[in-house]
This record gives C-alpha cells, sequence and structure tokens, in this order.
C-alpha cells in the first residue's frame, strides 16, 4: 500500500513523528478498514451517523497532517483516539474490526509514548503553553482520583481501557495509570465523569498522598476492569 514512508522532509520533526507512527499503523494489513471514512450509505448501515456522530479515519488524518491542518501532536492524537472509539462504539467487542482497533490502537499508543519519551513530539511545534496546560490537566486528573469512590475509579480504568489502552498497565494485582498517555479529548472525558461524581464540588476525604516520582496509590476493591488496586503516574 502506498502511504507508507512519504513524509516530507520539509515539515517540522514533530509533524515527521507523528506521520511515521500513523503510516506504520495504515501499513497494517488489518487497518483497511479505517484507512477511508466509512461510506455508510453503501453498507446500509443506516443507524452509523446516529451513533457515530464524529467520524474519523487514518486517510483523513494523514491528509491533515501532510497539509499542515494540526497545530500540535496532541490535536492529531486526539483524531486518531477518534477513530478508535468510533470503532468500538459501532462495532460489538467480539466482532474482528472491534478487536483490530484494539490492536492498532494498541500499536499507536506504544509509539506515541516512545516519541514523547524520546523528546520527538516537545518542539517549536507544540507551544509551551499547551504543553503546561496538558499537563496541569493530567496532574488534576492524578490529584482527582483521590476524591472518588473505589467504584469510580474502576469506571475510569474501564473507561481508559476501552479507549486509551496504553494508560492502562496491570502489574499482578495492582493496575497503573499512566495518565500522560491519555490524549487531551479522553482527559476531558474522564474529568467530565469524575465531576459527576463530586456534585457541588463536594470534595470527599482523600485517601491517601502522593507518592514519590508522581505516583499516587489509587483505592482497592472489586471492579469491572478485573483490578485489586491501581496507581495514577503524573509523568
Amino acid at each position: 500500500w502506498g502511504w507508507r514512508g512519504t513524509a516530507m522532509a520539509a515539515v517540522p520533526p514533530w509533524r515527521q513523528a507523528m506521520l511515521a507512527i500513523v503510516d506504520e499503523c495504515l501499513a497494517r494489513a488489518e487497518s483497511e478498514a479505517f484507512r477511508e471514512p466509512v461510506d455508510w450509505k453503501q453498507l446500509g448501515l443506516d443507524d452509523y451517523p446516529e451513533i457515530v456522530t464524529n467520524p474519523m479515519d487514518l486517510g483523513t488524518v494523514r491528509a491533515r497532517l501532510t497539509g499542515g491542518e494540526y497545530a500540535s501532536p496532541s490535536a492529531c492524537a486526539e483524531d486518531v483516539a477518534l477513530v478508535w472509539s468510533n470503532c468500538q462504539k459501532y462495532n460489538a467487542e467480539s466482532s474482528g474490526i472491534h478487536q483490530a482497533s484494539k490492536r492498532l490502537q494498541a500499536l499507536f499508543d506504544s509509539r506515541l509514548g516512545a516519541a514523547r519519551a524520546a523528546g520527538l513530539l516537545s518542539s517549536a511545534g507544540e507551544p509551551d503553553s499547551e504543553r503546561d496546560a496538558l499537563v496541569e490537566e493530567q496532574l488534576l486528573l492524578a490529584e482527582s482520583l483521590y476524591r472518588i469512590t473505589a467504584e469510580e475509579v474502576a469506571q475510569v480504568i474501564d473507561m481508559l481501557k476501552q479507549a486509551c489502552s496504553a494508560a492502562v498497565e496491570r502489574r499482578d494485582s495492582e493496575i497503573s495509570l499512566h495518565v500522560d498517555r491519555i490524549p487531551q479529548a479522553m482527559l476531558t472525558q474522564v474529568q467530565q465523569y469524575i465531576a459527576t461524581c463530586l456534585p457541588d464540588g463536594r470534595k470527599r476525604k482523600r485517601r491517601g498522598g502522593p507518592g514519590t516520582g508522581g505516583a499516587a496509590s489509587a483505592a482497592t476493591g472489586p471492579n469491572p476492569a478485573g483490578a485489586s488496586g491501581g496507581a495514577a503516574a503524573a509523568a
């Protein structure tokens, strides 16, 4: 398939890095269903527009990247996350396309995390003000986990497992939430859910304090994600 390896040398480094990640996803055979907009009319999916209100596909993401339409890596990552969440919203979890989206999502999130760790995405293409705002929201999410119940934390974990699997890491009986791997759009969605758990700004008693290295222990207990404990990493 001809899209792989066609990044233009004149684009900013962060855009080249994002383009390489998107191209790697597009090069996978199982990405075929995600390369172009869903032709729901031809496929007879009459309910598709009702369920998927903001459609997105990897071909559109790539075109926006090469066209310079994204102001930052996070804006691009939000659109890619939308590709997976739309698929997973519309298609049953047992379906092949749902499972393919999860595998591609894991690949994208893994490559994105590696690019961030290597400093490839923290260029002038993403303004300091935007990065600072993103970090502040990530820290706010980590802090907010102390103010909700174990069952509500479990719901957050379940949301992230479905929409951003790279942010959830399981080690034996412990689950770690890597908030630095959560796209901006998903951060907002999780914060909105947490706000519903704390009506009128009510703050529950904290269950603990931040540990070393930017990690915080989350409450333990049965949860839909199958976790008996967890941590939220802010870095």
